[in-house]
């Protein structure tokens, strides 16, 4: 992520947070901002637990209606998952979900698919993260990757 032409006050806050990192030490959760997410549609959590692969059956979704449209983001114990076609759900609200990539650890049964707002947790690839503060403004690159 690159940062140009911060003020003072979004550099400081840019900066406390770097330093709440404590390099790569710190998680934290980043938002896939380029697409917002469709409208309410259930409570939905995972229906069975020790499910592994590329899909997850999924329950509490209203019934019989498109519930997730492909490229839509979701986050299951705490892992960012991408649907990878339309989902519709069936008449008791069920839905199987194609996701990639596969689940790393198999959620348990009750977990919340979060829908509404997906994060990865990713962490800092570096210890030594500096921004470039000038009389006016900073700026600066941060690499980070998923912390699993």
């Amino acid at each position: 992520m690159t940062f140009r032409n911060l003020k003072r006050d979004k550099e400081r806050v840019l900066s406390t947070f770097l330093g709440s990192l404590h390099g790569m030490a710190g998680t934290f959760r980043l938002r896939p901002w380029t697409r917002p997410p469709g409208p309410f549609v259930g409570n939905a959590v995972v229906d069975g637990g020790g499910q592994a692969g590329a899909q997850l059956i999924t329950r509490n979704w209203s019934p019989s209606i498109i519930v997730l449209r492909m490229g839509d983001y979701i986050t299951v114990n705490d892992q960012l998952l991408e649907v990878l076609k339309d989902v519709t759900s069936n008449a008791q609200g069920i839905a199987v979900l194609p996701v990639s990539p596969w689940l790393r650890m198999p959620p348990a049964n009750g977990a919340t698919v979060n829908y509404q707002q997906p994060y990865a947790v990713m962490r800092l690839t570096r210890d030594d993260t500096r921004l470039t503060v000038q009389a006016l403004i900073a700026g600066g690159t941060l690499e980070c990757r998923e912390a699993f």
